[in-house]
């Protein structure tokens, strides 16, 4: 899914859904330009500014889409890598552009087209079709009314009226479906050499010099976690029962505040308090109980951090040292424990881990650091990864080495003496994103479709399926063009939304190079 957001999110036409990011400004055909210093906005778009507060609000907006989208799996470095900051400043300053050339294109919206859309919006449906008070509702929660919700509308609306003028620029071309038919229907099957870098391997040579050299820019890939082990606390519920009791009072009192509890549904009548005297006793006790546990626990940790006391005056117990993914039976039954242990400071007088029955209070009591260890630790391990880099190497440059001479000699010719075993492919065409059976590979396939032929050697290895595979073309199945016709206005109408995609980048394109666009230096320095 990442990858097919990171490549959506290289279109700066791409667009957010209006349900999911509500804009809280409105620019419209008639909106304000204001004057001033550029250095008070973001931007500045052929004189209309764009506030730092646009700016962020769309932003933080765009984010909570993607991480929606991810399922919350979204770290700084996926945000940055899809260049969030500066889609969103995109985003602005192309609805600015679109919001001119509506203008200049004399582009109007009327209420008609603005209800239609309203009504048409699946988030107001209720039984499946609009409902006029959820719609109100939504709009309520996010603080809308109806006119400025209408006015953000009719304003969305004016932008796609410009986008699709763009977008109903693009053609479709006869040469342009016939290349699509040749490219679906032309297959071929390849003839492939597997180098097997797990083989070169085996038989790697390298110096110990090598091996230091490797390790010194690629220690930290051997740096060893940090292990901790925990010294705590417990005070369990069941220990502060015999300091409990209920009176006859509470009783009475809580079960009339309980009473739908203990309703006999199979009966239909209502239980006494008589008939669940002890339960609800036990109920009480075990509540009482539970609370005064956490009191102590928290007047404990109080006293610890106050230096009323300290963890050697106290009956604590330990746990095994461990990293943070490692387990051990030394460490209670709780599944939040061991993340507190590895949450708190080094120096840390404690926290409070709250379980069901228990409260803990956990603190670290000894720590063996993150470090890179010397080589002579862990040289076996750095040997067999070193092994494995020059497996690779190793095998790729005998691929590249056998292609060299196929090419210049011929493929029989450069397979002889060498004893390599020599497969077949099953069939692929050029929208193929994978070589059967090798498995995936999104440019290997495009790679034989350049005047394919039978015999041809192409010239470059694919790493598929963990081998460097050299190829050549074993059979060239070309379509049958006399079928071309009659598929031809399909192709056309299969391959129209993405050309007027094109149109749209295209034309988007050229009025950004011809507006004069201002970007604020505090903005360029967050980039």
């Amino acid at each position: 899914m990442l990858n097919s957001i990171r490549k959506n999110a290289k279109s700066r036409v791409f667009q957010v859904p209006l349900v999911v990011i509500i804009f809280v400004f409105i620019f419209y055909f008639g909106y304000n330009t204001l004057s001033g210093n550029a250095s008070t906005a973001a931007a500045k778009v052929n004189g209309v500014e764009i506030s730092f507060q646009d700016y962020n609000e769309t932003y933080r907006r765009m984010e909570d889409f993607y991480k929606e989208t991810l399922g919350g799996q979204v770290s700084e470095d996926i945000l940055n890598q899809l260049g969030l900051k500066k889609r969103a400043m995109d985003l602005l300053i192309d609805r600015v552009i679109l919001a001119q050339q509506a203008e200049a294109l004399g582009f109007e919206v009327s209420d008609d087209e603005i209800n239609t859309a309203i009504k048409n919006q699946e988030v107001f449906f209720q039984n499946g079709a609009f409902n006029e008070d959820k719609y109100r509702q939504i709009l309520s929660i996010n603080g809308y009314s109806h006119a400025k919700y209408k006015e953000e509308r009719r304003f969305e609306l004016l932008l796609n009226k410009v986008q699709d003028y763009y977008r109903n620029t693009a053609v479709v071309t006869d040469a342009d479906a016939e290349n699509e038919f040749k490219e679906r229907n032309t297959f071929v099957t390849a003839n492939y050499v597997a180098f097997d870098p797990a083989v070169f391997a085996i038989t790697a040579q390298f110096t110990e010099q090598q091996v230091e050299e490797f390790y010194k820019a690629e220690g930290e890939a051997f740096r060893t976690q940090e292990k901790r082990s925990a010294k705590y606390l417990e005070f369990k519920t069941e220990d502060f029962l015999k300091e409990v009791t209920i009176t006859e009072e509470a009783l009475a009192s809580e079960y009339s505040a309980r009473k739908s509890r203990f309703y006999d549904e199979e009966a239909a009548r209502q239980k006494s308090l008589d008939e669940v005297r002890d339960e609800l006793e036990g109920i009480l006790k075990n509540e009482k109980a539970a609370n005064l546990a956490e009191r102590v626990a928290y007047n404990t940790l109080t006293d610890l951090e106050d230096s009323k006391t300290k963890w050697d005056d106290l009956d604590f117990k330990t746990t095994d040292v461990v990293g943070a993914a490692e387990s051990s039976e030394s460490f209670p039954d709780s599944p939040d424990f061991q993340k507190m242990l590895f949450a708190i400071g080094k120096d840390s007088q404690g926290a409070e881990v709250m379980d069901n029955d228990v409260v803990y209070i956990v603190a670290v009591n000894e720590l063996i650091p993150s470090s890179i260890p010397e080589l002579s630790e862990v040289k076996d391990a750095v040997e067999a990864r070193f092994r494995i880099i020059e497996g690779n190497r190793l095998a790729r440059e005998a691929a590249e080495s056998f292609l060299a001479k196929a090419t210049a000699e011929g493929w029989e010719k450069a397979l002889d003496g060498t004893g390599y075993k020599v497969l077949t492919s099953e069939s692929f065409n050029a929208k193929a994103t994978s070589i059967p059976p090798l498995g995936y590979s999104a440019d290997a396939p495009k790679k034989f479709f350049d005047a394919p032929e039978a015999g041809k050697v192409i010239d470059t290895p694919f790493e598929i399926g963990g081998n460097f595979n050299a190829f050549s073309i074993a059979t060239v199945t070309n379509p049958d063009m006399g079928l071309f016709p009659e598929e031809m206005e399909a192709i056309k109408a299969e391959l129209l939304p993405a050309k007027r995609e094109e149109a749209l980048e295209t034309n988007m394109e050229q009025l950004r190079e011809n507006a004069d666009i201002e970007l604020n230096r505090q903005f360029l320095n967050e980039q």
